[in-house]
């Protein structure tokens, strides 16, 4: 399995594994399983674009054994479960998009604010100022989404559609932040040692974690189509 975020130092992996061939999704459980079982091996942390601070790996499995009382809750509802978590795991990764952007949206003001083109802050342009506030707007609509979302988890509710919508317009609002304030820092935000070209290479991440901006429409549509 590919692309496993935490694989490089995590001492214990939840996986999810066929256990009645024929059936499907219906057929799948959730196991336990141990870094150093025999059969499993994780490979040197993977070069991503971005997201430094999260390493991943791949996981191989080749001939491992894992014994039945390392199942995790009911068995052949294993990717029902795995659901459950992939559901509440797009509210959290609205709340990052929203984190980011707004990362995104200060060193972008800072920059604006300080940058001076002959004897004012290029803040004065009204393309600058409205960009900014656009961003701001985006990211506050961003944010009451997820809190939506995060209530509804609380409340014991359905959340699946508002975590999808959350997700995907936090997610895809990051980016475009991001972008915006690369635009804004000109060649300053371009260089290495800016935060606005490190924001950059780490927003889009979001919108293919926990399932990419297409499968968060379509679980949306399909709860617009009930």
């Amino acid at each position: 399995k590919l692309y496993i975020t935490n694989s490089p130092f995590a001492d214990f992996m939840v996986i999810v594994a066929q256990t009645a061939p024929g059936r499907g999704l219906k057929g799948m459980s959730l196991f336990v399983v141990e870094r150093d079982t025999p059969g499993v091996r994780v490979s040197a942390p993977l070069k991503k674009l971005g997201m430094g601070a999260s390493e991943m790996a791949e996981i191989v499995f080749g001939g491992a054994r894992v014994p039945a009382d390392q199942r995790l809750g009911s068995e052949h509802l294993g990717f029902v479960e795995a659901l459950k978590v992939l559901s509440l795991g797009r509210v959290a990764s609205a709340a990052q998009g929203v984190g980011l952007g707004r990362a995104a949206l200060e060193e972008a003001l800072r920059y604006c604010s300080q940058r001076m083109q002959g004897d004012a802050a290029i803040t004065g342009h009204q393309f600058v100022r409205f960009t900014l506030a656009d961003m701001a707007t985006r990211l506050e609509a961003a944010w009451r989404l997820t809190l939506r979302a995060a209530r509804l988890v609380d409340a014991g509710s359905d959340y699946d559609c508002a975590a999808s919508m959350a997700k995907l317009f936090a997610t895809e609002t990051c980016t475009h932040v991001c972008e915006r304030a690369l635009h804004l820092c000109g060649a300053q935000g371009y260089m290495r040692e800016s935060a606005a070209q490190r924001f950059y290479r780490d927003c889009k991440v979001f919108e293919i974690g926990e399932g990419t901006s297409e499968i968060q429409r379509e679980t949306i549509f399909r709860h617009l189509a009930r």
